[in-house]
């Protein structure tokens, strides 16, 4: 830990983690100053500060550091660093918040990272780490900022991180005790990076563990590590729901370990809420951080056998005239879309039954590889937003695709279209921030709209040419 007392501080960027953080170094006495490339605080006005940073100083987006004007740099890690200044004196040292975080907290570290899921396996986590009596502080984009729980954590025994990949560009002695890694995928988020560069990035999660540390990591993440010649210092667990070989695996619905000394069935998806691979592999991953920290199998099983899917991720809206409907809206990329659809099973496996909507932001993400999977599973497809172009035409050999003009008008027809023992899906494959806002606000649209749905149909308002539809909603009538 730093005594602040005498440092001279800059935080760039004032969103929510660069916040927590200015407010910690003014309770720890340290000199701050703050910077923005926006206008959140009306510039160099300091009255216009929230009261518990008015002991910060404004300094102006860019202007020039002098020398010794500063002794540390701290970067909300949101903030692109090409939107940030170059350093006049490279000797002045740079963090993120998570090494920030990390060398401040007064307990171990569990990192929870990868491309799908931290928010589903950071619940499954805290479950885990709870029914064995362990006091935790939870900190991530879903929970509160690192700097928020940073005093708190010398009263718990582990500090639970979330972990998006940009946090770990500013690192150096960031180590978790545990480090789960759930997947690795490409996301439109991260298209700046080529994926071998993005999955180099994420390794850093666990660069500086030491051999008594552990790295609890899916068996198809690690084979790609391994294919890049990563090195993992710490002890390794695997697991996967799709691959037998690994040291936790799924057969049948059943998760088992082949761990010595800890072997047989851990649990059975039929017993709990949460249904499909992706699940199956948080829960996986949520067990064997208990497992490294001696909790037993029995009290995390009670603990687990009541969760349930977070907003977003795959949850059950309404059931109408025998009709599923299904918020996926926080699927942003084409790995969480195959979970999805693959959890999908309809009364007949060889015909399709879910009509997908999709789309949102445009990107350069490679769709085509699940046209085989649409086939299979997708009677049509809706499409949205100013990708709905590149989707068709990855996907319009495998199934038909229609482009619509806004959600509501999306959801109207796959209602109109239905049949029983159908799924209705919302699960874009992109990111929504441009196109609808956010994943929460096209999820919150979604399940409006179908809450408003008539269970009245034309009976011929079944085909994907020629249907009768319902009379549509339009944003008056949902708003």
């Amino acid at each position: 830990m730093t005594d602040w007392k005498q440092e001279k501080v800059l935080v760039m960027g004032m969103r929510p983690r660069g916040i927590a953080m200015a407010r910690y170094l003014i309770r720890q006495g340290a000199r701050v100053y703050l910077s923005d490339p926006g206008e959140c605080f009306g510039g160099s006005k300091a009255q216009t500060l929230p009261d518990d940073l008015s002991k910060a100083e404004w300094m102006p987006w860019g202007a020039p550091l002098q020398e010794g004007a500063v002794t540390w740099v701290l970067k909300d890690p949101s903030l692109a660093w090409d939107e940030s200044w170059q350093l006049t004196d490279p000797g002045i040292p740079v963090m993120g918040d998570l090494e920030f975080g990390y060398r401040e907290s007064h307990c171990l570290n569990i990192a929870i990272a990868g491309s799908n899921g931290k928010s589903s396996a950071m619940g499954c986590v805290q479950r885990v780490l709870e029914s064995g009596q362990r006091h935790v502080a939870m900190a991530g984009p879903e929970q509160a900022p690192i700097g928020s729980v940073l005093e708190q954590s010398g009263k718990c025994d582990f500090l639970t991180l979330q972990i998006e990949a940009e946090q770990l560009v500013h690192t150096s002695y960031f180590r978790p005790s545990v480090a789960v890694l759930l997947n690795l995928a490409p996301h439109a988020r991260y298209e700046a990076l080529d994926f071998d560069a993005y999955c180099h990035q994420m390794a850093t999660l666990f660069r500086n563990q030491q051999a008594h540390d552990w790295l609890i990591i899916q068996s198809e993440a690690l084979a790609k590590l391994h294919s890049l010649g990563v090195s993992i210092p710490g002890k390794v667990i695997s697991f996967s729901a799709q691959n037998r070989r690994a040291d936790v695996f799924m057969d049948r619905g059943l998760l088992i370990s082949r761990i010595n000394g800890w072997s047989g069935p851990m649990f059975n998806m039929a017993d709990v809420g949460l249904k499909g691979d992706h699940h199956a592999e948080n829960l996986m991953a949520a067990m064997l951080v208990g497992h490294v920290l001696k909790i037993s199998i029995e009290s995390m099983k009670r603990a687990l056998v009541t969760a349930r899917p977070l907003p977003g991720c795959g949850v059950p809206v309404r059931e109408l005239g025998s009709v599923q409907y299904v918020d996926d809206s926080k699927c942003a990329n084409p790995l969480a879309l195959d979970r999805m659809l693959r959890s999908l099973r309809g009364p007949n496996p060889h015909e399709p039954h879910v009509w997908l909507i999709a789309g949102g932001d445009s990107s350069a993400l490679d769709y085509h590889h699940l046209g085989p999977l649409i086939s299979h599973r997708v009677k049509g497809v809706h499409l949205i937003g100013s990708a709905s172009k590149d989707l068709q035409a990855a996907w319009s050999l495998f199934a038909p695709c229609q482009i619509f003009a806004d959600p509501i008008q999306a959801i109207n027809a796959a209602h109109a279209k239905a049949l029983p023992h159908d799924v209705v899906l919302l699960s874009p494959a992109c990111s929504t921030s441009g196109s609808f806002r956010s994943a929460e606000h096209l999820g919150a649209l979604f399940q409006k709209v179908v809450a408003q749905l008539s269970p009245n149909r034309a009976p011929d308002a079944v085909s994907l040419s020629g249907s009768k539809a319902v009379k549509p909603m339009d944003a008056e009538e949902v708003s």
